[in-house]
């Protein structure tokens, strides 16, 4: 039951997991670009 349950909240959590991977390359990407620009 506790396996059930486990796989039934990372089947939720996976979704918001890989759209905050997604937002975390892109800051990532807007800072790389920035950078430069502060040095």
């Amino acid at each position: 039951m506790r396996k059930k349950s486990n796989a039934f909240i990372s089947s939720i959590l996976k979704p918001f997991a890989i759209r905050k991977i997604k937002t975390d390359i892109k800051l990532i990407e807007i800072i790389e670009f920035l950078f430069p620009l502060f040095k």
